[in-house]
C-alpha cells in the first residue's frame, strides 16, 4: 500500500492568540493543521523520511481505510537512530503498523469543547503531547490537531468568559449606582 499523504493546512487565524473567537470558529476542524496519514504497511524508514520532510511531528497510521494509531518522529527517531546504527539495520524495513501507537485520543468534529478539552488534559504524561485525531461526521479522518493549539484555544476561550464576567460585574454596578 503506498504512502498517503496530505499537505499540510495554511496557519488558521484562529491560532492566533489575540484573535476573538467567533461563533463559526468554536468547531474542532478549525484547529486541524494537517492531514498527513500513512498507509500501515510502509517502512519506518520511509515515515521517518516522509515526517522530515514535511516537518510533522505526528501522522496518523491507516489500514483498510480506518484509522489504526498515531506515528511519532521522535519515536522513529529514537527507534531508528542513525543511519549507520544497529536500530536503523534492525528496524528500517518494518511496517510502521508495528511500531503504532494505538492508545491515542480520538474526537468527532460535533464533540462539546469542554468535554474534548477535559479528556486532551487527562491524558497521562507520555500521551498528553500527542497530537489529536479528528474525526468527521461521517467517521473520516478530518485531521490532527496539535496539543499546543488546543492550549491557545482553552487559553482564549478562558479570556473571553473573563471579559464577559468582568462586563456583566460592570453592568451590575452600573445598575446598583442607578437604584
Amino acid at each position: 500500500m503506498p504512502l498517503v499523504s496530505a499537505p499540510a493546512l495554511e496557519p488558521l487565524p484562529a491560532s492566533r492568540p489575540d484573535a476573538p473567537l467567533q461563533e463559526s470558529e468554536s468547531t474542532l476542524a478549525k484547529l486541524v493543521t494537517h492531514r498527513t496519514t500513512f498507509a500501515a504497511s510502509i517502512s519506518t524508514e520511509q515515515a521517518q523520511l516522509q515526517l522530515k520532510r514535511l516537518r510533522q511531528g505526528y501522522a496518523a497510521v491507516e489500514e483498510k481505510g480506518l484509522i489504526i494509531g498515531l506515528i511519532s518522529r521522535a519515536q522513529l527517531d529514537s527507534l531508528l537512530g542513525s543511519i549507520s546504527g544497529i536500530g536503523f539495520a534492525l528496524h528500517s524495513r518494518l511496517a510502521i503498523r508495528e511500531f503504532v501507537t494505538t492508545n491515542y485520543l480520538r474526537i468527532n468534529d460535533a464533540q462539546p469543547i469542554a468535554e474534548t478539552l477535559a479528556a486532551v488534559f487527562a491524558r497521562p504524561g507520555d500521551q498528553f503531547y500527542d497530537d489529536v485525531v479528528l474525526i468527521d461526521v461521517v467517521g473520516q479522518l478530518a485531521g490532527l490537531i496539535p496539543v499546543h493549539s488546543l492550549v491557545h484555544f482553552q487559553h482564549r476561550l478562558w479570556r473571553e468568559k473573563l471579559a464577559q464576567v468582568a462586563a456583566a460585574g460592570a453592568d451590575l454596578s452600573r445598575a446598583n449606582r442607578e437604584l
